[in-house]
């Protein structure tokens, strides 16, 4: 199999992430050859026609360990059918002794049952809440008023996790948030990969402000060795990104995480 130089540039990539994170993966090349589309092994890392739905993992930042996926649709899908998927995902995860939440980014739902129906989903699969996390838009946060209130107030009843998307873009006050247990703020990533001095004191002031609310800092995308490095040392702690790992197929991530020895198990 010849490799071009994308190919290589990418795979060299990999490796000096997975040094960086202190988890290496024997599979590094081959799998970061897979992400170049013209690559030999492209459809490695096609979309799944079931659900149309990828993951791609989200990692600690210094230790590297596995905490979670992302559920990443095709396109345009029904947020109580990315739920249900994620459900589905989960409970067979925890079938075979691995316990990994799944982070569905979804619209906030101001409809009154629609809580309900995601604990009806989690117990249909026997899933617990906690291994759930949803991530709403900041944007649907500020100003929302009662409705968003009541409709967060639903969620957190259930027990799943909740997240803050986007986070910084609309400079939601911290009383609009502490009500509701965010268990994760995700900084936008134009704010993440931001270089000149005022956008890296603005990222700080966000990441001091997340640490402030006593919750997890995340971002995603992030594709460069060099990003990773300034995340790590502006004290990000959860990253996902190409640079990490590619979004991938259900079962390609079951590989994945079976060449793994850092993923939580139950």
């Amino acid at each position: 199999m010849r490799l071009t130089e994308a190919h290589i540039a990418a795979a060299r990539l990999r490796l000096a992430v997975d040094a960086r994170l202190g988890t290496p993966t024997p599979d590094a090349v081959r799998r970061i050859a897979a992400m170049t589309p013209d690559g030999p092994d492209a459809d490695v890392v096609r979309l799944p026609s079931r659900g149309e739905v990828a993951y791609q993992p989200r990692v600690a930042v210094g230790s590297g360990r596995v905490v979670g996926v992302e559920l990443l649709p095709a396109g345009p899908t029904a947020p109580e059918e990315l739920i249900a998927v994620a459900a589905r995902q989960v409970r067979r995860w925890l079938d075979r002794g691995v316990r990994l939440p799944v982070r569905v980014s979804v619209p906030l739902s101001l409809d009154e049952g629609f809580a309900g129906r995601v604990a009806a989903v989690l117990r249909q699969h026997d899933v617990p809440p906690g291994l759930l996390l949803l991530g709403f838009d900041e944007s649907q946060l500020v100003d929302g008023g009662e409705a968003v209130e009541s409709a967060l107030a639903r969620l957190s009843a259930v027990g799943v996790a909740l997240a803050v998307d986007g986070f910084g873009t609309c400079y939601s006050p911290i009383s609009a948030l502490r009500p509701f247990r965010f268990g994760e703020v995700r900084i936008d990533t134009s704010f993440a990969a931001a270089e000149d001095a005022s956008s890296l004191a603005v990222l700080r002031a966000m990441v001091d402000l997340g640490r402030g609310l006593e919750v997890a800092v995340a971002t995603a995308e992030v594709d460069s060795v060099e990003l990773l490095d300034r995340l790590t040392e502006l004290g990000i702690g959860i990253v996902q990104g190409d640079a990490v790992a590619p979004a991938m197929s259900d079962t390609e991530l079951d590989e994945w995480l079976t060449d793994r020895a850092d993923v939580a198990t139950s």
